[in-house]
């Protein structure tokens, strides 16, 4: 995470970017004029979802129990999960997940990356709820291909 906290980056080789808590499957999101590199996130992306997208079961929810999001590419999607059903298997603490951020990214062989909710930050996602992703937002890095 960003030292503001305030904004995280991940890498895209896929046009497609997955959003999920640990606990749930996520949401999927096209990131629009794509081009692979890397791509920051701002907080303010997040906001809550509305009555009428949690009526409809919006596909673009993204369900939130743990206080955090955590985001990747959808082609590495499934092999972060398969990491982190190892590490709950090795250590039955979710957090190790958290923790061991670093050495999951050279593992993975991309940089994935996750947001921490919170009361005061200046925007909607303030911890658990229901949030969708405001890809007019996320931005590619210039020079960072």
């Amino acid at each position: 995470m960003s030292d503001k906290n305030n904004f995280v980056i991940v890498e895209l080789h896929s046009d497609t970017l997955v959003a999920f808590d640990l606990p749930f499957e996520g949401a999927r999101y096209k990131i629009p004029d794509f081009a692979p590199g890397f791509y920051k996130i701002p907080l303010t992306a997040i906001r809550n979802a509305t009555k009428k997208e949690l009526k409809n079961n919006s596909d673009n929810i993204i369900s939130v129990d743990t206080g955090t999001i955590f985001f990747v590419d959808a082609d590495f999607y499934e092999r972060l999960r398969v990491i982190e059903n190892r590490i709950w298997e090795e250590t039955k603490d979710s957090y190790n997940f958290i923790d061991r951020h670093e050495s999951i990214i050279k593992e993975l062989g991309i940089k994935y990356n996750f947001i921490r909710g919170g009361i005061g930050l200046g925007c909607d996602f303030t911890g658990d709820g229901s949030y969708v992703l405001d890809v007019s937002l996320i931005k590619r890095l210039p020079g960072k291909e």
